[in-house]
């Protein structure tokens, strides 16, 4: 099924204007509000087409551009189906990318000391639909951007050494709502970030040394000036070399570094949630991987993860269990990949539960359904609701499980389940009229 038959959403209807409840790596947590998601995350303008899902974005900072691959296939030597470059660009030392759920790009131009983003549809010379750039920014050599599930924007910067975060739908000479800096916070020689969906957390990985070598440091979302952070990983059993990136995986709360180091020294280091201190990591690594010089990485929707490695001008792309000194799952070569820098995938929402069913007796309900065929990447969890007739919808359970198990039920409801991944909300399932 095509991603485009599921528009990207993060309204929920019916649901109240207060928190919700969402359910991240398996534990309940409290969203924002859903008129605060929907700033950055609703669906894409009637001009712009959506990027098919697992479409591939590459930067090639050398030639100052910006190369969009089709969803890989079975065509291991693909051609660009757009390339971003040019005066009107204004990419100038294009760094790390995200991409957000109107499947647009957003760059941390570095040179130029920006954010800039780029519309879905963006190809050849295109102007950026927005830029965050000017002194009250604090954007001071920006290497890599990450975006929460409701668009706030995360930022680290190599010229001082800091993080900052901006709201959602932030452009132009924008204040940050956060900027963590400073000697107690241990930022040093900066070179990635990443955030989780909720933006409770945020990772940075980082070249410096200290003690016990180069870390990825943790902090909270909330955190502002200058801070400790929460946990640093580090040490001779991490695995840590030269760390020159860093994702989380689709739990969202499972930090995965890139070692930037030559020959059988690079290496993808996956931590496990809640990792510190000297903890051990999942390495793969050695002569077998294509490893080599590699450099901020992407990750899609199950959880491979893609390295460019500029040294071969190639991308190669590592499964979420695969270990040791394994070959790639598949060598990505680009026919106009030049020194390939950073990457971005595009992620969807799932699509709606489906095959709802319903035993109720006057004691209990019980409501079952399957998966959606388009996951987007793990299910987060699912939403119950219920109404009356004439009523507005309401969620009842947030849960991870595809079940629903409700005592003394109330004849005359109807219930329906919506689905969530870290890309956003799918649409509901077909609803059930419940009598008992």
């Amino acid at each position: 099924m095509s991603a485009h038959q599921h528009a990207p959403r993060l309204r929920r209807v019916g649901v109240p204007s207060a928190a919700a409840l969402v359910v991240v790596a398996g534990a309940l947590t409290v969203s924002a509000a859903p008129a605060a998601q929907a700033r950055l995350a609703g669906p894409a303008p009637a001009a712009e087409k959506l990027p098919a899902y697992g479409t591939l974005w590459i930067s090639s900072p050398s030639d100052q551009s910006i190369l969009e691959f089709s969803p890989p296939g079975s065509n291991r030597f693909p051609n660009p189906i757009a390339t971003i470059e040019g005066a009107d660009t204004t990419l100038n030392g294009v760094s790390g990318m995200a991409m957000d759920h109107q499947g647009r790009l957003w760059v941390a131009n570095q040179s130029a000391n920006s954010i800039v983003v780029f519309a879905a549809n963006a190809n050849g010379d295109a102007k950026p639909v927005v830029t965050i750039s000017g002194a009250d920014t604090h954007l001071n050599s920006p290497v890599d951007v990450a975006l929460t599930q409701k668009g706030n924007i995360w930022a680290v910067n190599t010229g001082d050494n800091s993080l900052v975060e901006y709201a959602a739908g932030s452009h132009g000479d924008a204040k940050p709502l956060r900027r963590i800096a400073g000697s107690n916070t241990l930022l040093a020689k900066l070179t990635g970030v990443a955030v989780s969906p909720d933006g409770k957390r945020v990772w940075v990985s980082e070249t410096r040394i200290i003690k016990d070598g180069p870390s990825l440091d943790e902090y909270s979302g909330s955190a502002h000036g200058n801070v400790k952070p929460i946990a640093v990983i580090t040490g001779s059993k991490t695995g840590l070399d030269q760390p020159n990136g860093v994702v989380v995986g689709v739990a969202g709360t499972d930090p995965i570094a890139v070692n930037a180091a030559t020959d059988e020294k690079s290496a993808v280091v996956r931590f496990a949630p809640g990792a510190h201190g000297n903890a051990k990591g999942t390495v793969v690594s050695g002569e077998n991987t294509g490893l080599e010089e590699s450099q901020l990485p992407g990750l899609d929707a199950v959880g491979n993860i893609w390295v460019p490695n500029p040294e071969n001008s190639e991308v190669v792309r590592f499964g979420p269990t695969q270990h040791g000194n394994v070959a790639p799952q598949k060598l990505f070569l680009g026919t106009d990949l030049n020194n390939p820098g950073s990457l971005a995938v595009f992620i969807v929402p799932p699509s709606a539960p489906r095959a709802m069913h319903a035993k109720a007796t006057s004691k209990k309900l019980h409501l079952t359904w399957s998966a959606p065929k388009v996951k987007g990447g793990g299910i987060l969890g699912y939403e119950v609701r219920d109404r009356k007739k004439g009523g507005h919808w309401k969620v009842v359970k947030t849960t991870a499980k595809p079940s629903y198990t409700k005592s003394h039920p109330h004849t005359g409801f109807s219930y329906d389940v919506i689905a969530f991944n870290e890309a956003g909300y799918s649409t509901a399932s077909s609803s059930l009229k419940v009598k008992v």
